[in-house]
């Protein structure tokens, strides 16, 4: 194991049960492991608002990466690498997803939004535990999105 200088963890399904919770098995391997001086890198597809409190659970004091790589933060959650989605791109995705009635929702600077509240904003929500503000997509000029999510029936949006 002294190889090893890091390791990196998803997040849902990985490090935190269906209850999204750290159970204290993993709190206890993730300190065994840092004991044994290896970096605990927390990478996902969520925001960093959304993985904070379980790095400080943890307490861990490494970068992390976010927005399924979109965005890497250091170890005081500082931005060190942010990849923002082109304006025209996403503006294509936002129109598509109005056209066929699919509800989308963004991230931009950190921030939660989607057009209209739904079953599935609902769901995002207390997945992550963050609340979204429903705006106007065309009221942000520029867009500066970090992620954009289709929200629905997987097998509808499959098809997309």
């Amino acid at each position: 194991m002294n190889k090893i200088k890091a390791i990196a963890f998803d997040m849902d399904g990985t490090l935190l049960t269906d209850e999204k919770k750290i159970s204290p098995r993993t709190e206890r391997c993730c300190k065994a492991l840092e004991e044994m001086g290896i970096s605990l890198v927390l990478a996902t597809g969520r925001s960093y608002e959304a993985l904070v409190s379980y790095k400080n659970d943890l307490n861990l004091n490494y970068p992390v990466i976010c927005y399924n790589g979109a965005q890497v933060l250091d170890d005081r959650g500082e931005i060190i690498r942010n990849h923002l989605m082109q304006d025209d791109i996403a503006r294509y995705i936002i129109d598509f997803a109005r056209e066929d009635g699919v509800h989308i929702q963004i991230y931009r600077k950190g921030k939660l939004y989607f057009e209209k509240r739904s079953a599935e904003a609902e769901f995002y929500e207390k997945h992550v535990n963050i609340s979204g503000v429903t705006v106007n997509f065309d009221n942000f000029e520029p867009l500066d999105l970090t992620k954009i999510m289709y929200l629905g029936e997987h097998e509808y949006l499959t098809g997309l």
